[in-house]
């Protein structure tokens, strides 16, 4: 040292100690700060093996079934929480190992787990109960297997469809059964206007086959009896003197005077001519009896009408009732006037009741008839949109076929205008008509309140009874300003060119025996006979009751803890589990149909949509149509994973339509397929028929025939559309039931009926493919698709999807031991420092498939 340093030496060795501590700490330092960033790799590389742990542990079964990623075991479980700790701990530090020597492993890096340092977990988004990530898995598994099924499946087929002027071809179908239908609406008022028409006519034929001025004259030679019984009881009451007839004797014998008894005077009830003679019996009588007693009053004469006096019995009891008698002859005379005044009334009342009677035809008729013109109106317009949407269809490059001449209705509008005005003007003249019969109804009750005067009293007695009755009627002007009511204003409406032209002939169409009717009415019949037979085929298939389900009873948790859920996506389709079609008349057919054309506007957008991008849907759609099971599904038939699409399912034949439709009941799904598919094909078949030549040529032959025996020009449009949607009403439900058999013998079906245009044919499944597509057209509807896929995966692994996490994430808090920072402080003076020598690295991290 000395060779070195010289007389330095011991300055050298002191400058070195104070250097050498500095030194060291620092250098322990940085040995610790190495050991702490050290310390945070293996914390990181330990919790990414621990993640890569947990995700390894993928569910075969679902991978397998479904082609679906997800840990088997949910990472937030005890027993995975547990495990997964074990091996974040072994990863960590040697010392967590079993059997091992901890002080040899690891003496460079001491670590230590924190207390409840651990977390882990499945990331909550991440579950396949999440439609996005079902969704997203779903389209990852079909990218590689999509193409080889969809090349030459449905999207392709859906190209080669006869279907692109389908909106075109809608729209003419719709048009034209509007024009016919409202055409047909025709018929009520037209009849209902010639009835009116036919019922004025009658009764005005009634009217001018009458004479009221003779019910006039009838009466007034009956009123007679009236006359007749007020004279009598004056004479009765002697307030006129009753005298004997002129050529009386001036001695009156008691022979004569019993031949007047004799003769007793009695009326007789119902007579039609007024009894002159006996009238004036009955005074001669009354005047006989103021005689006697006149006589019988002076003092030597006895009692006159005695057997002494050689009178009989009958004669004596004659005279004693003289008066009784001329009283009840009076009532006769009163009962004959008042059944005249009764007669005469009612035949007053009976041309008021014709009246009457026009005024409201002719009001009905006219009602009825502008009805018509209303409605005619509305033809026209239908029409017009009917000839635009037809040439329309044309410009595109179709062929509707000829527009045939019973199809092109006509109303004369002009002669419609004069048939109401001269209904209207028979209503006018009825009415004044009525006014004037109305005045020659108070005639009888006029004349019964006059007052017969002294003079006017004996007029019977000295004048034939016409002179007497009419002189009484003139002097009390008994007629007063009546008149003859004039008949000239009616006008036989029948005679109306309208009414000719258009009513006259008309009859019921449904009364029609024409071979053509009959035909007709078979057609109709048969249409309904197939669609009973369809519906039979389709309630065999759900009476299969062991395999239905309702899931909300079935299923655990249904659908709350599923992934469509209540909240989430409700069921959706119509309810109506039977079409039921109704085609009793042709009306009723039309109206069946044009209920399902609408369907056409969802496979148009649909149709439109494969122009575009739609992969994903058609991924989807694929997916679920080939991993699901459907109505005609059979033991062999296997999914895209290779497995039996029966075997272990919970729902049996009818996943597709759950996945559709949502409902719980599968019975309900499926009858909701049933009629979505009859609704299909009957609108495809609708377009059909409407094209078809020969179809159409038929039905102008039906229409053509009982348009014409009807009479019922306007019927036309509707009998030959009516016929036509028979037909396609018969041909959807054949197709139908081919449709829903499961004998793939018969089970494809041509889409377009007529195999020259178009050779595809579609299955169930087809169709059921279609329309999960047209479902899926917009975000919500493939949410809806997805999360019922959902529920049946869940239904079939028997395990809650939303335990299937793709994503695990992991917390932990790890001690780091240091050997020189917490000396440091002690070095420095500060003896009470706190730090215990342990640094905490805090782990967080996400890891996913």
């Amino acid at each position: 040292m000395r060779l070195f340093c010289g007389k330095q030496g011991g300055s050298i060795c002191v400058f070195l100690t104070l250097i050498l501590v500095p030194v060291l700490l620092f250098s322990g330092i940085i040995v610790d700060a190495s050991r702490l960033f050290a310390s945070k790799t293996v914390v990181s590389g330990a919790g990414d093996l621990a993640m890569n742990a947990a995700l390894a542990q993928y569910d075969k079964m679902l991978k397998d079934s479904y082609g679906l990623t997800a840990m088997a075991k949910d990472p937030g479980s005890p027993q995975e929480q547990e495990a997964l700790k074990k091996m974040f701990c072994e990863s960590i530090s040697a010392r967590y190992l079993k059997h091992a020597d901890s002080d040899d492993l690891s003496s460079v890096i001491q670590v230590s787990l924190a207390e409840n340092g651990f977390e882990a977990k499945g990331v909550s988004s991440s579950s396949l109960a999440d439609v996005n990530v079902l969704r997203q898995q779903i389209v990852e598994y079909m990218k590689f297997r999509g193409p080889v099924y969809i090349a030459d499946d449905i999207i392709e087929k859906l190209k080669k469809l006869p279907f692109k002027n389908v909106t075109k071809q809608k729209t003419y179908v719709d048009t034209k059964t509007d024009y016919g239908q409202a055409a047909s609406e025709l018929s009520d008022p037209m009849k209902k206007a010639k009835e009116s028409i036919d019922t004025q006519a009658a009764s005005i034929g009634q009217i001018q086959n009458s004479d009221p001025a003779g019910m006039v004259a009838a009466y007034q030679q009956k009123s007679v009896f009236w006359l007749a019984a007020k004279s009598l009881q004056m004479y009765l009451n002697e307030e006129i003197t009753a005298n004997f007839p002129p050529d009386t004797p001036n001695e009156i014998s008691y022979e004569m005077i019993g031949n007047y008894l004799d003769d007793s005077a009695v009326l007789t009830e119902g007579a039609s001519a007024f009894p002159e003679d006996t009238y004036r019996k009955m005074i001669t009588l009354l005047a006989l009896d103021s005689w006697i007693k006149a006589l019988e009053l002076q003092p030597q004469t006895g009692k006159i009408i005695t057997e002494e006096n050689g009178f009989s019995s009958e004669q004596i009891n004659a005279y004693n009732n003289i008066s009784k008698n001329i009283k009840n002859n009076i009532a006769v005379m009163n009962r004959s006037h008042d059944q005249a005044a009764k007669e005469y009334q009612d035949g007053i009342k009976s041309l008021e009741k014709n009246a009457d009677t026009i005024i409201s035809a002719g009001n009905e008729a006219v009602k009825q008839l502008k009805k018509v013109r209303d409605k005619w109106k509305d033809v026209k317009k239908k029409r017009a949109l009917y000839d635009d949407a037809r040439t329309s269809l044309i410009n595109a490059g179709e062929s509707p076929g000829e527009d045939e001449e019973g199809e092109k209705i006509q109303i004369n509008e002009e002669q419609l205008e004069n048939q109401i005005a001269l209904l209207e003007a028979n209503t006018e003249a009825a009415k004044a008509y009525k006014e004037n019969i109305k005045k020659l109804k108070t005639i009888p009750e006029t004349l019964k309140k006059q007052q017969v005067s002294e003079n006017e009293g004996t007029w019977l007695e000295l004048n034939p009874a016409s002179e007497a009755i009419q002189g009484f009627w003139t002097n009390h002007n008994i007629l007063g300003d009546v008149g003859v009511p004039e008949t000239s204003g009616l006008q036989n409406p029948q005679a109306g060119l309208f009414y000719q032209s258009s009513l006259e002939n008309m009859k019921d169409e449904s009364a029609d025996t024409s071979e053509e009717g009959k035909q007709r009415k078979e057609h109709q019949k048969e249409a309904k006979e197939k669609e009973k037979v369809a519906n039979e085929a389709k309630d065999k298939i759900l009476n299969a009751v062991e395999n239905e389900r309702n899931l909300k009873k079935d299923a655990e948790g249904f659908p709350d803890r599923f992934p469509s859920g209540l909240a989430k996506v409700n069921a959706s389709g119509n309810t109506d589990q039977n079409p039921n079609t109704d085609t009793s008349d042709d009306n009723a057919a039309v109206d069946a149909a044009k209920e399902n054309m609408g369907w056409l506007d969802s496979l148009a957008a649909c149709l439109d949509s494969l122009a575009g991008n739609v992969l994903e849907q058609a991924y989807l759609m694929e997916y679920i149509s080939e991993m699901f099971n459907c109505m005609t599904t059979v033991p062999e038939d296997k999914s895209l994973s290779g497995r039996s699409l029966l075997e272990d399912h919970v729902i049996i034949n009818g996943e597709i339509e759950y996945i559709l439709y949502g409902n719980a009941s599968t019975a309900t799904n499926k009858s909701i397929a049933y009629s979505s598919l009859y609704a299909a094909r009957l609108a495809i078949d609708m377009l059909y028929v409407f094209m078809d030549k020969e179809t159409n040529a038929a039905a102008n032959a039906i229409a053509g025939a009982v348009s014409s025996a009807s009479g019922q020009a306007w019927l036309y449009p509707i009998i030959k559309y009516g016929y036509l949607c028979c037909s396609a009403i018969t041909l959807a439900a054949q197709d139908t039931a081919s449709l829903t058999s499961t004998d793939k013998n018969i089970n494809a079906v041509l889409v377009w009926p007529d195999e020259d245009v178009c050779r595809i044919r579609f299955t169930y499944k087809d169709y059921m493919k279609l329309f999960l597509l047209i479902s899926m057209m917009d975000d919500s509807g493939k949410n809806k698709m997805v999360a019922r896929a959902g529920d049946c995966i869940q239904l079939n692994i028997r395990e809650e999807l939303s335990s299937k996490y793709t994503m695990v994430t992991l917390k932990a808090e790890v001690d780091a031991s240091t050997t020189f920072l917490p000396k440091v402080p002690e070095f420095l003076g500060q003896s009470a420092s706190t730090d215990n020598g342990k640094r905490r690295i805090k782990y967080r991290s996400v890891l996913a498939y």
